[in-house]
């Protein structure tokens, strides 16, 4: 089963309050209003990415008013990750209950898997794939979450963990079950 569905599925089985999980940080001040625009997510994503990997990305001049606040979330994250080599994460599979679950995050590094979000809030799918990505690299996921649209973003770090493992292990449990 691909974690795009299960997500969805072990949502009825989890609430928020019982995955150990922490804000790192959000800004939620801005006045930007951006147009809406299909490509803004892409975007968000290749800036991410190639500025972590080491790459350059240049932005578009339409894009510009949402650069510091890219540069400001990335150098928060790049804090947490202390100069760790970050890359694309491989594709993984494992077997949980007898559920064969395959997922791949965004990026990975030594100590974090890093998922990105081109919106703000934090959807009760958007944690359910963190829980399914912290069994499957084995390591704590930050959820870099950035409106496209107002430049505000938030960072949640899941935690690998036996609590948050024991959540998932029960929920599958129960999917198969019934």
């Amino acid at each position: 089963m691909l974690e795009s569905s299960l997500k969805k599925r072990i949502g009825d089985y989890i609430r928020y309050s019982d995955v150990n999980y922490e804000i790192m940080r959000a800004d939620h001040e801005s006045v930007l209003k951006l147009p809406s625009n299909d490509k803004l997510g892409q975007v968000f994503h290749s800036f991410v990415q190639n500025t972590l990997t080491g790459k350059r990305f240049s932005l578009s001049t339409w894009v510009k008013p949402l650069e510091g606040k890219m540069v400001k979330a990335v150098e928060i994250l790049k804090e947490e990750l202390r100069d760790s080599q970050v890359e694309v994460c491989n594709t993984l599979t494992e077997i949980i209950h007898g559920v064969r679950v395959t997922g791949q995050a965004d990026l990975c590094s030594n100590d974090y898997v890093i998922e990105l979000k081109s919106k703000e809030e934090m959807k009760k799918e958007d944690l359910m794939q963190a829980l399914i990505y912290t069994f499957l690299y084995k390591k704590d996921v930050i959820l870099l979450m950035f409106n496209i649209y107002t430049a505000d973003y938030c960072l949640v770090k899941v935690f690998h963990d036996d609590g948050n493992s024991a959540l998932l292990m029960d929920a599958i449990k129960q999917i198969e079950d019934d």
